[in-house]
């Protein structure tokens, strides 16, 4: 059971649902097969979106491999890391899921490396922008907000004085 729901029916310890509780579950609950439908479009064009995206990384970046060794490959891996958690984080409707996830620990990875924040921008703009070409409108509008999570979080780190890849 989602976690939500399970801590609005916990909180309710020996009484039963309050009005407003009861619509948020039956509104999580009818999102379910919109969020189902979300995880299946993703991993169908996984590839797709992903060779995109790193078609434009390697062009706008052509750089990022003499700076960081197999830099392509990681921040492919990375990306579709990061496809797969967005995909969990929307079935289970809990963006905090994502930040714990991947995001703030990948975010201390990304500054660490010597990345900037305008290349994490940039790339990681870049795979929302991919998918949101590659989904169907209603399934990209409950990824938005977590897709855009992913740029601002990513992104939003002091960046170290020895940063390498930027633009």
């Amino acid at each position: 059971m989602n976690d939500k729901i399970s801590k609005i029916v916990r909180g309710c310890d020996r009484r039963y649902l309050l009005q407003s509780e009861r619509e948020r579950i039956l509104e999580y609950a009818g999102s379910v097969h919109c969020r189902i439908a979300l995880e299946q479009e993703i991993e169908r064009c996984e590839t797709k979106v992903l060779d995109a995206t790193m078609r434009t990384v390697r062009s706008h970046y052509p750089q990022l491999d003499d700076f960081h060794e197999h830099g392509y490959e990681h921040t492919s891996r990375d990306l579709q890391l990061t496809l797969r958690c967005v995909a969990q984080a929307v079935l289970i409707d809990d963006i905090q899921y994502l930040r714990d996830r991947l995001l703030i620990p990948h975010r201390q990875v990304l500054r660490a490396l010597g990345f900037t924040p305008s290349f994490v921008r940039d790339v990681y703009g870049t795979l929302r922008d991919e998918l949101q070409h590659a989904l169907s409108g209603i399934t990209f509008d409950f990824a938005k907000p977590y897709l855009d999570e992913v740029v601002m979080v990513l992104g939003d780190f002091s960046q170290l004085e020895d940063a390498r890849v930027a633009r």
